[in-house]
């Protein structure tokens, strides 16, 4: 719910309140005085709540990484490699990489 500021006329007495939007058109009276109060617009306040990346080990990697970027690099460099295929597990029925050998027979 948003905070509104409210302050009066002739006191100069402030309150703040917490009200839902559709109460945000009530009057509202001064404590003090008895009077009506008016309504302040104020800028909103903005607190930032994005933390920046924090090193850690990352045990899926098998090392420390610094940024999402380092996670990436990694990825694109390992799919390139052989015998080291990411491997998505699922519900899926998962087939081998592996060739699959001709069985011989002797006629």
């Amino acid at each position: 719910m948003p905070t509104y500021l409210y302050e009066c006329q002739y006191c100069k007495f402030g309150l703040e309140q917490i009200k839902s939007i559709a109460q945000s058109d009530e009057q509202v009276d001064c404590p003090k005085c008895r009077l009506q109060m008016l309504k302040v617009i104020q800028a909103t306040q903005l607190s930032p709540k994005i933390k920046p990346f924090e090193p850690h080990f990352n045990y899926g990697l098998g090392k420390v990484v610094t940024s999402h970027r380092d996670i990436n690099e990694h990825i694109r460099r390992v799919k390139g490699e052989k015998g080291k295929e990411i491997v998505e597990v699922g519900n899926d029925k998962l087939e081998s990489v592996k060739v699959k050998r001709k069985a011989y027979t002797l006629d």
